[in-house]
């Protein structure tokens, strides 16, 4: 028996309708209150009758009634408020209680029966995922307005620490897209220094800079002492005059990955993509992208061309074969996914903009859906993707919920389960 299962059961009332406490006195759950996913009590606002007496307070919830103990409960005045003590198992009788007279209600012979051998049977399916041969129970409706809530999730869930940084940075929208901007350009291998690249940037050096991609490529150590290509001796000298003008102290080379990402995707290639870009906006990435609606308009932005020099190159070594230094349709897409649309609907809440929410989610619903195994395997058993709306919500499902067996608190799961 789990915690989980027993806030399942109290919070739909999955029990015998003639309840009693440990103390034979007749109970009856009125309402069973708000489920608490913070510290305290399990349960707020809850109303019990008791007898002739109904009581509005909390309610804590254990396996056994020694978990109390356990749980470090009786030296946490959080606790006082409450008006009953529920568990699966009375195994020990609580001094506290009888002295502050908190009822208890043992569970166990009240819940339901059927529901119990329907979650055995349930949770004792092998597949994919638990319910991968009851999933097409659902209606179609239901599973809808259940993937619209976890897009929304997703989003919030990636951007949990952003009020942070615009906090620290005392609520410079501007500055704090800068941040998390840099971050997701550096993708799987790079997304930390490039952060730090951003922090030792200032919205007055890119916009009074006389050169932002030396500049960039300066700061982030990867310029060469010295070179015979005219392009990059100026780069080099350009940076000398920033340094000074600035007071720069450039990072080490060796934070940076290079082994094993692809070349489109070496750090280098993607600052020249971000100099380029910035160089566009002027310094002010953001206000750029506030003012574009069509994200045909975004794109290009995003699609800069930067020197020739780097139609040869990924770096500062030698000439390959030729190609585009413009930043790809994937990557673009996962720049979108994972950096312009969750820091706009941020912005749109806390702004109080509810139209800019609305246009960072019709963004997702216009990118196309992402490719993984994971798709491909919703895909198998009947959960289609037809846009990166779609995908981002099948994978907070299976990352959030399926890997982590939480069928009860899953709007699916909770489906079959009722």
């Amino acid at each position: 028996m789990k915690e989980e299962l027993l806030y399942y059961v109290w919070k739909f009332g999955l029990t015998n309708p003639n309840l009693q406490t440990t103390s034979n006195e007749s109970l009856q759950i009125v309402q069973s209150g708000t489920q608490n996913y913070l510290s305290g009590p399990d349960f707020k606002n809850s109303k019990i009758r008791f007898g002739e007496k109904t009581w509005v307070g909390n309610v804590e919830i254990h396996v056994k009634s020694s978990d109390w103990i356990k749980h470090g409960h009786s030296n946490d005045r959080a606790y006082d408020s409450i008006i009953l003590h529920v568990v699966y198992e009375n195994d020990v009788e609580l001094e506290e209680h009888v002295f502050r007279k908190v009822p208890t209600l043992e569970l166990k012979g009240f819940i339901d029966s059927d529901f119990i051998d329907r979650y055995n049977s349930f949770k004792s399916q092998r597949g994919w995922i638990t319910c991968e041969s009851q999933i097409n129970e659902v209606d179609s409706f239901h599973k809808a307005n259940w993937l619209e809530r976890l897009k929304i999730e997703r989003i919030e869930r990636k951007t949990k620490d952003l009020k942070n940084t615009l906090t620290s940075f005392n609520g410079d929208w501007e500055r704090t897209f800068l941040i998390w901007f840099f971050r997701g350009y550096g993708f799987k291998f790079n997304s930390e220094p490039m952060e730090w690249l951003a922090k030792k940037l200032s919205l007055n050096m890119l916009v009074n800079s006389s050169n932002i991609e030396a500049l960039l490529l300066g700061l982030a150590g990867f310029l060469p002492e010295n070179s015979n290509d005219f392009y990059v001796n100026q780069l080099i000298k350009n940076f000398e005059f920033e340094k000074i003008k600035w007071k720069l102290e450039p990072m080490e080379k060796a934070l940076w990955k290079t082994g094993k990402v692809r070349p489109p995707n070496q750090p280098v290639i993607r600052i020249v993509q971000l100099a380029t870009l910035l160089k566009k906006c002027k310094g002010r990435v953001w206000t750029s992208i506030m003012e574009m609606e069509d994200i045909k308009d975004l794109k290009n932005l995003f699609q800069s061309p930067a020197n020739s020099f780097w139609e040869t190159h990924y770096s500062f070594s030698h000439p390959g074969k030729k190609h585009s230094s413009l930043i790809g349709n994937s990557s673009f897409d996962l720049i979108m996914i994972n950096s312009i649309i969750p820091f706009l609907f941020v912005y749109g809440k806390v702004q109080d903009k509810p139209e800019l929410c609305l246009r960072a989610l019709n963004y997702l619903e216009k990118l196309k859906t992402e490719k993984n195994s994971i798709i491909e395997n919703w895909k198998k058993i009947g959960m289609k993707s037809t846009s990166a709306g779609d995908s981002q919500s099948l994978l907070e499902l299976y990352n959030e919920y399926c890997s982590a067996k939480k069928c009860l608190i899953c709007g699916i799961g909770n489906k079959l389960l009722k």
